[in-house]
């Protein structure tokens, strides 16, 4: 039931409560689920408090790692999605937090944007629950475009086409076309004008491949 309340509170806005449901849960010596953790990082996304969102990302790879095996203590693909959104809605941004080495020096933070994505996408790569889904990959994609890194957005295109069925699978299709697109903006507001057209030509051959699958 944890998870629900802290879920309510990051639909409405009020993160200061599913703050303080997470924190009595966890003084109670109540399990803390990651569904109620995932649930707060909605929250954190939601409210563009992504620092305290790539903080609690980071809490939960290295829970993982100490839970070894067990998967309920993992963050999941859910987990990491939600997480990205939050990307795409907050830019990077220089923040401080308080924790870390003890002497109460505050510590400047990049969180948001393409540097919380790259780093939550290394991060999980090491956690067996996270499986990278269609959504993840033009998350990613999309956040590298608009930091104009052409060239890991390419290599990440090319990952997603090998690790999904992108031939059959109607969702994955409509992915790889969006991240073209992504891909022939970047090149556009890089005067590439040749490679602007060689993604976006790709884009309507996925376009046109789904529509005659369909």
């Amino acid at each position: 039931h944890g998870s629900i309340l802290v879920d309510c509170c990051s639909r409405c806005g009020d993160v200061a409560s599913g703050e303080r449901i997470v924190a009595g849960m966890e003084a109670s010596g109540v399990h803390v689920s990651i569904q109620a953790k995932t649930a707060l990082l909605k929250g954190y996304a939601h409210s563009g408090q992504m620092n305290k969102g790539a903080e609690l990302y980071r809490d939960m790879c290295a829970s993982a790692a100490a839970a070894g095996r067990d998967r309920r203590d993992q963050p999941n693909v859910r987990t990491l999605n939600t997480l990205l959104r939050g990307c795409l809605w907050t830019a990077a941004s220089l923040s401080y937090s308080m924790t870390n080495k003890g002497n109460g020096d505050p510590i400047p933070v990049v969180a948001g944007g393409v540097a919380t994505s790259e780093e939550a996408w290394k991060l999980s790569k090491n956690i067996p629950a996270v499986v990278f889904d269609a959504s993840s990959y033009e998350y990613s994609i999309a956040l590298l475009c608009q930091a104009l890194r052409c060239d890991e957005a390419k290599q990440r295109l090319d990952e997603m086409k090998q690790a999904l069925n992108t031939s059959a699978d109607g969702s994955a299709m409509e992915s790889v076309a969006v991240s073209s697109l992504y891909l022939a903006r970047a090149y556009a507001l890089l005067g590439n004008n040749v490679k602007a057209l060689e993604y976006a030509k790709a884009s309507i051959r996925v376009i046109d491949e789904s529509v005659t699958m369909a």
